[in-house]
């Protein structure tokens, strides 16, 4: 039996394949054209906070875990990113995009939705058929400094998750269609002695712009369908029609799809 067992291991191939993954929300197909708005009021500080009891200087603790800072992104930027990386999958006809803040004369920050009569506004003077607005953006960091012995050097590292939220709106529904809540996590590292990370680890201000250029990127696969690899396992040796399709997948680069009835 072990014998028969392990032969038959012998007959397995992996082959890498790509497929379409589903998004998460599905869209009629009259739905072609579509505004991104930065629905957000000015945040009033967009600045990283950091935590209380928590040292300015990096180099205060040589050991040092969970200091954590936060911020508001800035939904200029993120509307911005997430405009362009939607536009660039070409699943809708037109992607337009209204980055100025539709709350900017508000005189005191809020959190509030889109109105019925606000959507027909923006979707007759856009000319499109829905809107998708970025509706807020929160950042987190942690920050960590080890000194590592055998080298006499430092390292630095910064891991910040970012918190987008956008929703869809459709002039025909008063409330929005849905909301999205996503995160991930972005990260930045430098190795080497004090003077060198100084001059070489990026800014507070850098932090925030790259942050919010990717955090742009992260409701795009709950909205839209994406390529995933993944691999596959296909039987060789048991039977001809095996063996000839295993001979097929390899020249086909595992982008062929065989089937048998």
């Amino acid at each position: 039996m072990f014998v028969l067992f392990f032969g038959s291991c012998q007959s397995l191939e992996q082959i890498p394949i790509e497929y379409v993954h589903p998004a998460e929300i599905s869209f009629p197909p009259e739905l072609r054209k579509v505004a991104i708005v930065n629905n957000c009021s000015t945040p009033p500080d967009s600045a990283l906070i950091l935590a209380a009891s928590a040292p300015r200087s990096i180099f205060k603790l040589i050991q040092m875990k969970g200091i954590s800072a936060y911020a508001n992104g800035d939904p200029r930027i993120v509307t911005e990113s997430l405009a362009a990386e939607i536009a660039s999958q070409n699943y809708f006809e037109t992607v337009v995009i209204c980055d100025s803040a539709l709350r900017a004369n508000d005189k005191i920050p809020r959190e509030s939705t889109l109105s019925q009569e606000e959507v027909r506004t923006l979707v007759s003077n856009l000319g499109v058929d829905f809107i998708i607005a970025v509706e807020g953006v929160q950042f987190i960091t942690g920050r960590s400094v080890y000194y590592l012995d055998d080298y006499n050097t430092y390292e630095v590292a910064i891991d910040l998750k970012a918190f987008p939220t956008i929703r869809t709106y459709l002039p025909t529904l008063k409330n929005p269609m849905n909301t999205i809540t996503a995160t991930d996590s972005i990260y930045w590292e430098e190795v080497g002695t004090k003077e060198q990370i100084n001059a070489r680890m990026i800014s507070e201000e850098q932090i925030l712009k790259e942050a919010a250029e990717f955090a742009g990127t992260i409701p795009v696969k709950y909205l839209i369908p994406y390529w995933k690899k993944d691999a596959r396992f296909i039987y060789t040796n048991g039977s001809i029609q095996m063996r000839d399709a295993s001979v097929y997948v390899r020249e086909a680069h595992g982008m062929m799809l065989i089937s048998f009835g």
